[in-house]
């Protein structure tokens, strides 16, 4: 695997402007794919077996469009009621623009006949409520159709009368504009992460680490989301750059294996692989293998 990854890096580094050229290409296909195709989602959610959901299923079918919900917009003055001459046209002008909206399926008039009896208007009638039932799902609703609604309630609150909106509508009106964010942090993950694994393959190209210490640093990175330099430094992976350490080492292993020594001096180069193994050991893998091959075929003669 750290081969792999190390010889994919390489290839990064060498192709930089044509792997630029061809992230530009894919994001250009996946915006136009996007733009073309469109990103169609939405909000529905059905639990099937569950009680509510045969409440809802129930509603849909004896009583459509209830199952979608009342969202209610709230009218609120604090000097005078909202029957008084200057607010009531304002309110009326407000439920006939909602009501000639083509998705609303019902709405009440808080200060229409039978208000007091309908509870939609308070005992001192500064505050008044006008339930509106759409006729699209919950989960259908768009920001665009959201604000057209709201929109509809100009008349009163150039009146004078404040306005809030709660239930379905209210929840896309206040659902927050994350899109921006959202971008901005996959785009610094994205240029984090190739810092972290650029690091990475920067210090195997440099013979700071071995290809196996590479794949070690690896595991704990992914495990404990910790950068290359630090995971190196805490375990101690750096390969030993004093060449004289490491000459000091290649002699305590031929010594120590005499056998191999011999038969690598006789010309059979395949014992070598028995002195590397011992270095290796003896250095935990912070050896370079390469140098290592180097310094017993110099020390042998071989």
């Amino acid at each position: 695997m750290a081969r792999l990854l190390y010889r994919l890096g390489r290839f990064a580094a060498h192709h930089r402007v044509l792997l630029v050229g061809i992230w530009l290409v894919l994001v250009i296909l996946a915006v136009g794919s996007v733009k073309t195709l469109g990103a169609k989602t939405n909000n529905s959610l059905t639990l099937p077996g569950t009680d509510s959901q045969a409440a809802f299923d129930l509603l849909a079918e004896q009583f459509p469009p209830q199952q979608n919900g009342s969202s209610a917009f709230v009218l609120h003055v604090d000097d005078g009621r909202l029957t008084d001459d200057r607010y009531k046209p304002a309110v009326d002008a407000t439920f006939h623009a909602i009501k000639a909206n083509p998705a609303v399926d019902s709405v009440r008039n808080p200060v229409g006949k039978n208000a007091e009896i309908a509870g939609i208007i308070s005992d001192d009638e500064r505050t008044g409520q006008m339930p509106v039932l759409l006729n699209v799902g919950t989960g259908f609703i768009t920001t665009e159709l959201a604000e057209e609604v709201l929109r509809a309630t100009a008349p009163a609150r150039r009146a004078g009368i404040e306005v809030a909106v709660g239930g379905p509508i209210g929840s896309v009106l206040s659902s927050p504009e994350t899109q921006t964010s959202e971008v901005i942090g996959n785009i610094s993950a994205m240029v984090i992460l190739a810092l972290v694994f650029g690091s990475l393959v920067a210090m195997v190209s440099a013979k700071r680490i071995s290809h196996g210490s590479a794949k070690a640093v690896l595991e704990t990175m992914v495990a404990e989301g910790a950068d290359p330099e630090t995971v190196v430094r805490e375990q101690g992976l750096e390969q030993i750059s004093d060449s004289g350490e490491l000459e000091k080492i290649v002699e305590a292993a031929i010594e120590a294996n005499p056998g191999p020594a011999e038969q690598v001096r006789s010309g059979n180069e395949k014992a070598i692989g028995a002195l590397v193994g011992a270095v290796m050991k003896e250095t935990r893998g912070r050896a370079d293998g390469g140098e290592v091959n180097r310094l017993i075929k110099k020390s042998l003669g071989s």
